[in-house]
């Protein structure tokens, strides 16, 4: 029998632990610019997601500090970013819109499944709120992996909310261990040996460094591309792991874009269809009337060997038959 999941809750963070072993770590402290999960650990207890900048490894790629392990972003509300974490060069004050969370309440505590939810207020530079989301976390085990669900329900309680067309996203994001990378660090100065690859829903397939889209200068073959689910794979610690992202059928614009990078980002965004589609003619925004809400739901599947596509499609038709 399978070790039981319970919740952990603290101030400002709540641990996820299966048996005595630590799963993952949500942390909403407001030292931080928005909420995320670190570490993110497989069954065997291998960590599957980067370091940097929380806690560097060696040979962690020190890029993008804003991608933190895995949490929740969107370049583009209402013109504020609020997925970089960029100041000023000039006055070095902060360019970016902040998430504040306004702590968790448990749901389920302990069983086969855990629950936790809490409201969380999206910001502009100056602290304004510009709308606010509930977010409900649930994990649960399968014989492939740990899953965690996120339901993001978005509420525009202070005016319209429009979602802008930017590739600057994930609504669901994660960054992987370096490892895992499906495109070489060609300086050499980290573990990202490019021996990782991504796959997706539809069959399309980006490793050691190709190919690349035909018609994006620079972008990876899976980059943009629309799919139902997109599985990351590659050695951790000498041995293969995963990490696959679902896309809920009910979401907007099911099957989603992915914003997946050959250097372990992998971010579900279905509003930047102007960007990933390389058509300027097409706009992707999406707004959301004062009053309104948009509900999105994602999965994402940490596992300590390579699951079988028959495995994931099993998964996938699980999670699209669920509410």
């Amino acid at each position: 029998m399978s070790a039981k999941l319970r919740l952990v809750a603290k101030k400002d963070s709540v641990d996820v632990m299966v048996g005595d072993k630590l799963f993952t770590t949500y942390r909403f402290s407001a030292e931080w610019v928005r909420p995320y999960f670190y570490p993110v650990h497989a069954p065997d207890g291998r960590a599957l997601t980067r370091g940097y900048p929380m806690d560097p490894k060696p040979g962690d790629q020190q890029d993008h500090p804003h991608h933190k392990s895995l949490w929740v972003a969107h370049g583009d509300i209402n013109g504020t970013d609020i997925w970089s974490e960029t100041t000023d060069k000039k006055t070095g004050k902060p360019k970016h819109g902040y998430q504040i969370a306004h702590g968790v309440k448990v749901v389920k505590g302990e069983g086969d499944c855990v629950a936790f939810a809490g409201s969380v207020d999206w910001v502009d530079v100056e602290k304004k709120k510009l709308m606010e989301e509930t977010r409900t976390v649930t994990v649960s085990a399968t014989d492939v992996g740990r899953l965690i669900e996120l339901k993001l329900d978005f509420h525009a309680s202070e005016g319209d909310v429009t979602f802008g067309d930017t590739k600057e996203s994930g609504l669901c994001a994660v960054r992987l261990a370096c490892s895992m990378n499906a495109k070489r660090d060609t300086r050499g100065e980290t573990d990202a040996k490019g021996e990782g690859r991504i796959e997706n829903s539809e069959g399309q397939v980006y490793e050691r460094g190709e190919p690349s889209r035909p018609d994006v200068k620079g972008a990876e073959f899976v980059w943009g591309r629309r799919a139902r689910w997109i599985c990351f794979s590659g050695p951790v610690a000498g041995k293969p792991a995963s990490v696959t992202l679902f896309d809920h059928p009910s979401n907007l614009r099911h099957p989603t874009y992915w914003h997946a990078r050959g250097y372990g980002l992998c971010g579900a965004n279905p509003f930047g269809t102007g960007h990933f589609e390389n058509d300027k003619t097409k706009n992707g925004a999406h707004t959301v009337k004062h009053g309104g809400h948009l509900v999105l739901r994602y999965q994402v599947l940490f596992s300590d060997r390579v699951p079988s596509k028959d495995e994931i499609e099993k998964q996938f038709k699980k999670f699209a038959g669920s509410r």
